[in-house]
């Protein structure tokens, strides 16, 4: 997981959690349901699904979170919060605005926008469709192996330990070897397609 979303996961809730200790929170936006909410906004990357709150009224998840980050914004200037309140406002407001302009700009940083870039990547290096059961595995196995969850950050980094240890799970867990036709190529061809990447653009820094 990516630990600019895990700071500002725990950072932002945190600071509601405070704003509602203080009774600082503003309009009701109370979702109809959850449930279904999370389930639309997961499965839409273009960010245009809207849900619908208890009053009637939808957001898109970008909305609902702008208008969250108006209400803690306008907090934190009223209590006289401490620089560390104000930097998460600045960052969740830079990741805010990036999200709306081109999300790719979040790689790295936000973890659905990593993966979906590695996965177009693969897709297009491959020449599959969306719809390929390779990509389907891939998809299944790029961040869980035997058990363990693996981040797709530690993907990016390309580190040999990492890329070994997991395509090994991956095979042993599926009783096969790497073939040229079986899951662990897939894993295979990847990982190690990101490790040189990664070793490439590292060494490029030199």
């Amino acid at each position: 997981m990516s630990e600019v979303a895990t700071y500002l996961k725990v950072g932002t809730t945190a600071l509601l959690l405070d704003m509602v200790e203080d009774g600082m929170f503003g309009p009701d936006l109370t979702l109809q349901s959850a449930t279904s909410a999370i389930h639309d906004i997961s499965a839409d990357p273009t960010l245009r699904k809207t849900v619908t709150l208890q009053d009637g009224r939808r957001f898109t998840a970008l909305e609902l979170q702008m208008e969250y980050l108006e209400l803690a914004t306008r907090y934190v200037g009223s209590i006289g919060a401490s620089a560390k309140a104000r930097e998460l406002l600045r960052r969740w407001a830079d990741v805010l605005s990036k999200l709306a302009a081109d999300p790719m700009q979040l790689e790295r940083q936000v973890d659905w926008v990593t993966k979906w870039a590695l996965m177009e990547r693969f897709i297009g290096r491959h020449r599959l469709s969306w719809q390929d059961p390779k990509v389907g595995l891939l998809d299944l196995n790029i961040t869980t192996s035997g058990g363990r969850t693996v981040s797709t950050l530690d993907w990016l980094a390309g580190a040999p330990s990492i890329a070994w240890w997991t395509t090994m799970r991956l095979c042993t867990h599926s009783g096969t070897r790497p073939g040229p036709l079986g899951p662990g190529s897939v894993v295979t061809s990847f990982v190690t397609q990101i490790s040189v990447e990664r070793s490439a653009e590292w060494i490029g820094r030199t």
